[in-house]
């Protein structure tokens, strides 16, 4: 059985950094949701759908946000028991 070399390393980076995540369409829907909370509280506000914000992410899918404000949106619908918001994995940008 051959052994699998592991390099533990550590990397620091801060939460006001940028993240790519990828939204699965309940992701896309709770964003639309959030956006249309403040229909009649904001003058001129437009209702947006699931459609909107999965027309915002790039090419390959994913959609940009500050990492402080991607656990704050979705931190308390992560679950392993509950269905998924966004794919496992996430992009972060460190400063280089």
């Amino acid at each position: 059985m051959a052994k699998v070399k592991t390099d533990k390393k550590k990397v620091e980076f801060n939460i006001k950094q940028r993240v790519r995540v990828e939204l699965t369409p309940l992701g896309y829907d709770h964003l639309a949701q959030i956006h249309n909370s403040y229909l009649g509280k904001i003058p001129r506000w437009d209702k947006r759908d699931w459609k909107y914000y999965e027309a915002q992410a790039d090419k390959e899918g994913y959609t940009e946000f500050i990492l402080c404000d991607f656990m704050h949106t979705f931190g308390e619908l992560t679950s392993l028991s509950k269905p998924p918001y966004f794919y496992p994995s996430i992009i972060i940008y460190l400063d280089s």
